[in-house]
């Protein structure tokens, strides 16, 4: 199924990970970062390094664009 990019559900990294039926604690182990600081990742709380995020794309197959999106999100939330 290619999700449509307004599609909410589709810029969130939990929604990728759940679609190819990968566990929290496992994508975490396979990452190398605890379950704690995936679910971080994963709610917005933190953002993934370079390294990482392009790991997670490749596993979940997640497209970079909602990574982006999710950061150039985040700094306009801090501006105001």
């Amino acid at each position: 199924m290619q999700p449509e990019p307004t599609d909410r559900r589709y810029t969130s990294i939990a929604a990728y990970r759940e679609d190819n039926d990968i566990a929290q604690a496992t994508l975490a182990k396979r990452l190398g970062i605890t379950q704690s600081a995936l679910s971080m990742i994963e709610n917005g709380k933190r953002m993934p390094q370079p390294e990482l995020a392009l790991e997670i794309v490749r596993i979940c197959q997640v497209p970079m664009q909602a990574l982006v999106r999710r950061r150039v999100r985040r700094r306009q939330q801090a501006i105001k």
